[in-house]
């Protein structure tokens, strides 16, 4: 169906006499032809031509290009310019005849009459008149003046930006021109956007705000390129050979489904929130509900756990776009080269955290509501409180940046997440008996080889009672091939008790291998701290991420290279199973176990009377009863 235009209501009484472009009525036939050679009706002749017809108004033709050598030209042939009230700008129009053609200019005026902008032409006169014609270098006759181009010359206009009050106006720029020699007419159309602020603005948009704002409309166009950043220096103490190992099991990449990310759109996959979705999602999300429902088994752990990563993922990428910045300013920093210090509100909440390593996306923005067609990758080098130091390229240090907004995009890690679906590929491969057993093939007691051990004597001599039977159950490993619950609330020994177990293994039993996972680096420090008391550094290996800071790593810890191992008795250290005993699905895990003698950890109780008994329990731990 071809564009029309709308147009208001005008009576005719005569139409051989009315002008259906300007909607005007005219008495006779003479002032028709009067009226048809006004500047006014031209000028609607261009409008309506561009209002169906945008894409053919823009194209250049015949081989003319128009360009402004001090502008950046956007993907639908416009230029963006910014400048400040009572501050003169001049803006620099190039016509160039790149065509086997002379080309004649005839007249090159705005569509909408603005106040705020005047055009010169190359001899520096002023050439808004109101002639049909206008303005051009050859003066045949007063007010009728032309621009000739031979093949491969140029001609030159100035655009003068002037205005006393801020705003935005939308210029569109008509060149009207013909060939010489046939005198075949033809039109190219340009359209600036100009914007005019104040100083005042720009302070205030420059203070920092909590609030997420707008980002600028990003320029579609395939050839938006990004510069890679500055790589973080390699840390002194790290060893060169971990860098050049590989993997020998492939590594995915493991991207949520696009069906998926629109199912997540509705919050927390309410089932009676399915307006917007379509039948194939509608039907995809009651699969997951349903997957869900029926809890985690044999035959669905694959999907189950990468559901669950696909949703955590989704969650990061909507958390981690809270910090992301439609005019942030970026300072210097004066410490390291190509680095720049951006400050972030929020950041200090960890909410979620940016490490270090962490990759930080910066785009020009040019004026408000456009963006540079380059985007900048900042590689996170520190981080200090609301701060961040990105590293860039050295291209990124010959804009002026400390008086250039950006557009700021934050991006996390894929790596841990990545890797976390390889291991449930692994685990569904190969170890899946370990994790869903045959009943019959399960065996709660030591093998008869094991030693069987007793008593033994601490380390720490601040180990009681409860923690002793513990650390035994560990060492005679009890609930073997189960994992060993440990679990407390803060302050009641659990490190304390870990430690104990570690030291016990490795002085009695040389051949194990001992693998200690914390859930934050200053955890995992501090077991290895207490490790250190007794255990010599040369047998153990401390893994950090390359995330962590070198900065923030103890003397203590510097010698190392978390450390290690595979183990004959199995540490978990999870929540609290009085939490999780009323958990549907835990609830069911953790009773299983019991019924079936595959969990000997510490006692706890299943009855309504639970808070009787925690209280027993941290009255033998000599617990406060304000605790």
């Amino acid at each position: 169906m071809e564009k029309q235009i709308k147009i208001d209501e005008v009576e005719v009484t005569d139409q051989s006499k009315f002008c259906a472009i300007c909607q005007k009525q005219l008495s006779t036939t003479k002032e028709l032809n009067d009226h048809c050679k006004l500047k006014i009706h031209y000028v609607n002749i261009l409008k309506a031509w561009l209002h169906v017809n945008r894409v053919e108004c823009e194209r250049e033709k015949f081989g003319v290009s128009i360009c402004c050598p001090d502008l950046i030209c956007l993907n639908d042939n416009s230029f963006p310019v910014q400048t400040f009230v009572d501050e003169l700008k001049w803006i620099s129009v190039v016509v160039e005849n790149n065509g086997d053609h002379t080309v004649v200019i005839r007249c090159v005026d705005f569509l909408v009459d603005m106040p705020v902008v005047t055009i010169f032409d190359d001899l520096g006169q002023n050439i808004n008149d109101r002639s049909l014609y206008g303005f051009g270098v050859t003066k045949k006759e007063e007010k009728i003046r032309f621009a000739r181009l031979e093949p491969n010359s140029k001609y030159k206009f100035t655009l003068l930006c002037d205005s006393s009050e801020a705003g935005v106006y939308c210029i569109p720029l008509v060149f009207d021109m013909y060939l010489e020699e046939d005198e075949r007419s033809f039109a190219i159309i340009r359209n600036f956007t100009i914007q005019f602020t104040s100083h005042l603005i720009v302070a205030l948009e420059s203070l920092p705000s909590h609030k997420t704002t707008t980002r600028p409309r990003r320029i579609e166009n395939d050839l938006i390129s990004v510069i890679p950043g500055k790589q973080i220096p390699r840390d002194s103490y790290r060893n060169p050979a971990l860098e050049r190992l590989k993997s020998e099991l492939e590594l995915g990449q493991h991207q949520p489904s696009e069906i998926l990310r629109s199912v997540y759109k509705i919050k927390d996959l309410d089932m009676n929130k399915s307006d917007n979705l379509s039948i194939a999602e509608s039907t995809f999300k009651e699969n997951i509900l349903e997957m869900f429902e029926d809890g985690l088994k044999e035959s669905n752990y694959l999907e189950y756990f990468q559901t669950l990563l696909h949703l955590e993922e989704l969650q990061m990428e909507r958390d981690i776009q809270a910090y992301d910045m439609g005019d942030a300013r970026l300072q210097e920093d004066n410490k390291s080269k190509n680095c720049y210090k951006l400050t972030v509100p929020g950041l200090r909440e960890n909410r979620p955290s940016v490490l270090r390593g962490d990759k930080v996306y910066a785009q020009r923005i040019l004026m408000r509501d456009f963006r540079d067609n380059v985007i900048y990758e900042g590689i996170v080098h520190r981080v200090e409180n609301i701060t961040v130091t990105l590293g860039f390229d050295e291209k990124f240090s010959q804009m002026d940046v400390n008086n250039t907004q950006f557009v700021i995009t934050f991006t996390f890690n894929r790596m841990p997440l990545r890797r976390m679906h390889q291991a449930v590929s692994f685990v569904r491969d190969y170890h899946m008996p370990m994790l869903f057993p045959n009943v019959h093939n399960v065996h709660t007691q030591s093998d008869s080889t094991d030693t069987v051990y007793t008593d033994f004597s601490p380390f720490n001599p601040s180990i009681n009672n409860e923690q002793r039977q513990a650390i035994l159950q560990i060492l005679n490993g009890a609930s073997r091939p189960a994992p060993y619950l440990l679990f407390g609330p803060p302050g009641t020994g659990k490190t304390m008790t870990l430690v104990e177990a570690i030291k016990q293994i490795w002085i009695k039993d040389n051949k194990s291998y001992i693998l200690v996972c914390a859930p934050s680096n200053s955890a995992c420090d501090t077991v290895t701290e207490r490790l250190l008391d007794h255990i010599p550094a040369s047998e153990m290996l401390r893994l950090y991420g390359l995330s962590r800071d070198a900065g923030k790593i103890t003397d203590k810890l510097r010698r190392f290279n978390v450390a290690v191992t595979r183990a004959k008795a199995l540490l978990i250290v999870i929540g609290n199973p009085y939490i999780l005993i009323r958990d549907q699905q835990w609830g069911a895990f953790l009773t299983q176990c019991i019924d079936q003698r595959a969990y000997v950890g510490c006692r706890f109780c299943r009855s309504e009377e639970a808070a009787e008994d925690i209280y027993e329990r941290f009255k033998r731990l000599n617990c406060s009863e304000s605790f």
